[in-house]
């Protein structure tokens, strides 16, 4: 109950602080951003997707939420996180190329731990539950959509929506693609379903239509949903656990510099 308490005021205290957008430069003219969704079961399919990641040598790495199952951690001493996180991506990327995302099973344990881990682990990146980074002119936008679902973050819930309206005019300005990140998805033919209430009102006015991607985890499965709006729509949600007939695996986003422009191309990753 005591990080119910503390939390919420944590995260509207630091929303305050500064605008949290990072400009990150990649030397090499064509690279790799990988979306890598639920992955904190300790099972040997995390492990596999893991040695998938390191064979990829991906330039940018999103972890889309559920970092830790079923209970979060509480502090980076954390034996779950060991285990289940910081063990099984040892050197999996470069400093401060990998970034976190929030999912619904952080939030049981205390979720600004996660803040605490990033600092003590140079290759996380987690400033804030939400956050803009630039990649080369790839603007990548982190949003915790568990802000929507759990009455006691409410108010954080309406910071971070005037947040992100706030930053709509310098994502347009600054950034040749985009893409939003989120736990939850707005479109899902699994077994959560579809957003709904206001996490889904938040999603269709300021994610929906304002974004060309939008990545999302939660389902335990990579699918394509298609487009609403102009947006199109992905779940990668399998890289520590698939649903049923499904196989493990995550998202590669391959960017390409053509002609001043900036192709991104989805390709699904499965371990065999």
């Amino acid at each position: 109950m005591k990080y119910l308490l503390l939390i919420p005021l944590f995260f509207s205290l630091s929303a305050q602080a500064q605008s949290w957008w990072y400009n990150r430069t990649l030397t090499k003219k064509d690279f790799k951003i990988c979306m890598v969704g639920d992955p904190g079961t300790g099972k040997d399919s995390q492990k596999e997707v893991a040695k998938l990641l390191r064979q990829e040598k991906c330039d940018s790495i999103h972890f889309l939420g559920d970092l830790v199952y079923s209970k979060g951690i509480q502090t980076t001493k954390d034996e779950n996180l060991e285990e289940k996180f910081l063990d099984v991506y040892e050197g999996i990327g470069s400093t401060g190329s990998v970034n976190l995302t929030l999912g619904n099973h952080d939030y049981e344990g205390n979720p600004t731990a996660w803040l605490a881990v990033a600092k003590e682990n140079p290759q996380y990146f987690f400033p804030n539950p939400y956050y803009i980074l630039n990649l080369n002119g790839v603007c990548i936008t982190h949003i915790d959509t568990n802000l929507y679902l759990r009455p006691a973050f409410s108010l954080q819930g309406e910071t971070q929506t005037k947040w992100l309206a706030q930053s709509a005019a310098r994502v347009k300005k600054e950034c040749q693609r985009t893409i939003a990140i989120t736990h939850h998805p707005f479109r899902n033919h699994g077994h959560h379903g579809p957003a709904k209430g206001v996490l889904f009102e938040f999603l269709n006015q300021h994610v929906i239509g304002q974004y060309e991607f939008l990545f999302s985890g939660h389902e335990h499965q990579l699918a394509d949903e298609g487009s609403d709006k102009g947006t199109r729509l992905f779940v990668s949600g399998a890289a520590g656990s698939s649903n049923k007939n499904a196989k493990p695996g995550y998202i590669l986003l391959n960017v390409q510099q053509r002609d001043k422009k900036i192709e991104i191309t989805p390709i699904f990753r499965f371990v065999d």
